[in-house]
């Protein structure tokens, strides 16, 4: 691994770490099992954002994340106040992207 790739694995960590201490449970079902961090913007279109807290919201890895990950529509529809916290940090980081995933998932 590149010492680039590491630096960039340790900062994720550490915003990893940062987001759990204050999000103690799965913000769309409120389980405190397996949590997983879960980024807003996908950390390989957007490396730059993958390791700001901003950009990740704290999901379980048993139902949420993976719906979050494959199934946005059923996403919106089971989780609504999570999916407005999701448009809302994506719209503030990339405007444009924003508008894009909103059509493209008619948000």
């Amino acid at each position: 691994m590149s010492a680039k790739r590491t630096v960039a694995l340790k900062d994720r960590r550490v915003a990893y770490r940062q987001v759990k201490e204050v999000s103690t449970c799965c913000a769309a079902c409120g389980t405190t099992r397996n949590l997983t961090p879960s980024h807003v913007l996908t950390q390989k279109q957007f490396p730059q954002h993958a390791a700001n807290p901003l950009n990740i919201v704290v999901l379980c890895g048993d139902r949420c994340h993976p719906l979050w990950e494959h199934n946005k529509t059923l996403f919106r529809e089971l989780c609504p106040q999570v999916w407005e916290i999701k448009m809302n940090i994506m719209q503030v980081l990339e405007p444009a992207y924003y508008l894009q995933f909103k059509d493209k998932h008619n948000a």
